[in-house]
């Protein structure tokens, strides 16, 4: 994980009180913010600072997940498995077998279920944040009897109200019809858009959600998750209009000497 420029502090602590589960001190950011989840395990304690994970009490974390090797982190060691317990939950997933790209994925069984991430952005700017360049990709490697949903939205009141942003659209994966099917390459789907209209001053902070939910029906579902967040902020145009002036008059002052 990289920020321009990131730190934690106590009083920079948000609670998602609209939340239940794994809560994680917000990020402080000062121009863009970027995460790959390369150092994520599967595990509370490799989530990435400044994220928030919540799930039902059917789920939890289980580790690592790879073609050859299945399932590792509990008792479920077998992907292709259909009996006994259910391997519910967040796993680290990599592309591939030789590949350090991991990312957070999930699989459910059963009725829907979901799984949210929240990530939560304090301003460290001395200025306003009007508008926010997100992008990231949904990744898919198995297929399911059903599919799941990749859903993405925004709130600039602590989770009170969470808004959509129309130039990010929703994905959703395929399915087959066997229990679950690895596929031989991962399905990488692009997604970003610009989210307008913000007021995020300095010190207030910009939480961004991602859901991945199930359809409804039996049987497991296709298993998604989503990787290599960029944020980047963009200040209001008053702003870009006083340090362009700023930069006129030293320039002058310096011609003049």
């Amino acid at each position: 994980m990289t920020t321009k420029r990131s730190k934690t502090t106590l009083k920079n602590l948000i609670l998602l009180t609209c939340m239940a589960g794994v809560s994680n001190a917000a990020v402080l950011v000062s121009g863009s913010y970027t995460q790959d989840f390369n150092s994520y395990e599967g595990t509370q304690s490799s989530l990435p600072t400044g994220w928030a994970l919540n799930f039902s009490a059917e789920e939890t974390h289980n580790g690592t997940l790879t073609r050859s090797l299945g399932f590792s982190g509990d008792a479920h060691t077998d992907i292709l498995n259909t009996t006994g317990g259910s391997p519910r939950g967040v796993w680290a997933a990599r592309d591939n077998e030789t590949s350090e790209d991991y990312h957070p994925t999930m699989t459910f069984n059963g009725t829907n279920r979901n799984t949210i991430f929240v990530l939560s952005l304090t301003n460290d700017d001395s200025f306003t944040w009007t508008e926010a360049d997100v992008s990231f990709a949904y990744k898919q490697i198995t297929e399911g009897l059903r599919a799941a949903t990749g859903s993405f939205s925004y709130s600039t009141d602590n989770g009170a109200n969470w808004l959509t942003s129309g130039d990010i659209a929703n994905h959703t994966t395929t399915v087959n019809t066997e229990e679950h099917v690895f596929l031989s390459d991962t399905v990488v789907t692009p997604r970003s858009g610009l989210i307008t209209d913000l007021s995020v001053l300095p010190s207030e902070t910009l939480m961004l959600r991602w859901n991945l939910n199930t359809s409804a029906g039996d049987g497991r579902n296709s298993m998604l998750g989503f990787d290599d967040v960029n944020v980047v902020v963009i200040p209001e145009p008053g702003t870009l209009l006083l340090l362009g002036i700023a930069l006129g008059t030293l320039a002058l002052f310096h011609r003049r000497r």
